[in-house]
């Protein structure tokens, strides 16, 4: 079975196009060119965006402390399964 394509470069291409100020947490390949800022979930800093998109779901990261500090979590992967909060957004 082949990889199923990634969508991420095309989210980046529609922020862009918006002018948005996209960032990452974690890895991110960028075979589109697009360079973009690394963020830290640590300190409160995702109260600082305007939303937290979660395109990869990963083990690593304290989903509960996303939504607590994230004005807007709009969920692609269904990482926030089981958590229900007025900020999350599912996809």
């Amino acid at each position: 079975m082949p990889p199923r394509p990634s969508s991420k470069p095309k989210i980046l291409i529609v922020l862009h196009q918006e002018n948005s100020s996209p960032g990452r947490v974690g890895h991110m390949l960028m075979e589109e060119g697009f360079e973009l800022d690394s963020l830290e979930l640590t300190n409160g800093h995702l109260g600082n965006v305007d939303c937290v998109v979660i395109l990869t779901d990963h083990k690593q990261v304290d989903y509960a402390d996303v939504v607590k500090t994230s004005s807007l979590v709009v969920d692609t992967r269904n990482a926030l399964k089981g958590r229900d909060a007025a900020n999350i957004v599912r996809l």
